[in-house]
């Protein structure tokens, strides 16, 4: 959950497209747009479910609307405006986005269109930090001693655009390929003020180790992908493409091949060991070790005891958000059911994907390395991990007490508001992974 506010993050993503084959013009896109923000204002939930595709209504009708709508109410007042950010082309749809003008808050909503008119995604998330031309590099990367080049991993249709940092110099490098956490990512993994994987990439890069990154298939093409997404499509099999390609390469020793997985990239790395089965090693960062619904409803406690939350109506919607989740847990919910932005169906086949349970059956070096003040993925994860597979002399555990979610360091309690400001991957990271990548690949 790694948004401003405790609740109201992606909500109602509804994925399709309609039979026309021209493009929806830019300024007809807008004014559609617009119209279907203007009746959610409005309260014409008929109107608005109208303007969905019909495949997507028992997902995304009046009723879910109307829900929606409240969580965004409840959370920011009343909207009083709305203003066009961009607009984009997404395959044959168009992707428009607003800035929402609310009491407490501006907001960005994102409306996507098909050719025919009709809604298939609607997104609702804080507006994104303005960035310099070019984001300043963390102190700790040396670009003399690299060079980014740009790739394409997978294959049609799912093509994947993305960078790999090569060091210079002659002989063949190992090489780490990073795998993104939850939600539709780009190559830097570009959390509020901080790019993830950028500091990763060009850390590790500057000390001889080469890292491969890539815009997340849910990023790239998400609009297209349909409601059903699997962790497999989302994750796991550009994941595995990916380690084929970096083998492939000239520059890259074959046999010093990682994979790097953050959050739920780290929680699905022993998996995409085990399928791979030619790795050197898996790093896993911020790694859940327990059911999904155990971590999301600790975070949601986490949240509702935050001084920013302590509002009746932010109490009322994390309540909400938690009993929706209990009624998951509990299976309750049909899989067609909107969870925090993904439908029930994504969340049941993410719990067939046990970490733990695929760590064990390794017998592969692992680097597990954990932020102490992380509230998203905790130190009782962590403990998991040490009682599964922490005896092992293969498997190396190091947690961080002044780090966050993002490898950030801070001070005091961690909390959504801090992941807006501009930070860097902690040197400290990236020195531990490229010492272990140093070791773990040698003998090999």
């Amino acid at each position: 959950m790694n948004a401003r506010w405790a609740v109201v993050m992606m909500l109602g993503v509804g994925l399709g497209a309609g039979d026309v084959n021209a493009q929806l013009s830019d300024s007809a896109a807008t004014a559609e747009a617009q119209r279907f923000i203007a009746l959610l204002q409005s309260g014409s939930w008929p109107e608005a479910e109208q303007m969905v595709a019909a495949g997507l209504r028992d997902r995304l009708g009046a009723a879910q609307l109307e829900a929606v709508w409240g969580q965004v109410r409840g959370s920011l007042g009343e909207g009083t405006a709305q203003r066009v950010r961009a607009v984009s082309a997404i395959d044959s749809m168009k992707s428009v986005e607003l800035f929402g003008d609310f009491e407490r808050d501006t907001v960005l909503l994102r409306v996507v269109l098909s050719p025919a008119k009709e809604v298939v995604g609607f997104w609702v998330g804080p507006v994104p930090q303005e960035e310099p031309a070019e984001s300043p590099p963390p102190p700790y990367a040396d670009r003399s001693k690299f060079r980014d080049g740009e790739v394409r991993v997978g294959t049609e249709p799912w093509l994947l655009p993305g960078t790999l940092s090569l060091p210079v110099g002659e002989g063949r490098h190992p090489v780490v390929v990073l795998v993104h956490g939850s939600g539709p990512h780009d190559r830097d993994e570009t959390v509020g003020g901080t790019k993830v994987f950028r500091d990763l990439a060009w850390g590790l890069a500057s000390q001889g180790v080469a890292v491969l990154r890539y815009e997340k298939r849910t990023k790239t093409h998400g609009a297209r992908m349909g409601a059903d997404v699997t962790v497999d499509q989302e994750v796991i099999e550009d994941a595995l493409a990916a380690l084929d390609l970096v083998r492939g390469h000239p520059a890259i020793d074959s046999d010093r091949v990682f994979v790097a997985g953050h959050s739920l990239g780290g929680q699905v790395a022993p998996e995409i060991a085990r399928r791979d089965g030619r790795l050197a090693g898996a790093i896993l960062l911020a790694a859940p070790a327990r059911p999904t619904g155990v971590v999301v409803l600790e975070q949601l406690e986490y949240l509702a005891g935050l001084p920013e939350n302590a509002a009746p109506e932010a109490q009322s919607q994390i309540e909400a958000a938690a009993e929706q989740v209990r009624q998951l847990v509990l299976g309750a919910l049909p899989d067609s059911q909107n969870v925090l932005g993904a439908p029930a169906s994504y969340f049941r086949d993410l719990e067939a994907h046990d970490g733990l349970a695929e760590a064990r059956g390794l017998d592969l070096p692992l680097l597990i390395l954990q932020g102490e003040r992380d509230y998203q993925v905790t130190m009782e994860d962590f403990a998991g991990w040490r009682a599964a597979v922490g005896d092992r002399p293969n498997v190396t555990l190091r947690s961080f007490p002044s780090l966050n979610h993002l490898f950030v360091t801070g001070t005091g309690q961690s909390r959504p508001a801090e992941y807006a400001q501009p930070g860097f991957v902690a040197g400290v990271v990236v020195e531990a992974i490229a010492a272990w990548v140093a070791t773990a690949g040698a003998g090999r």
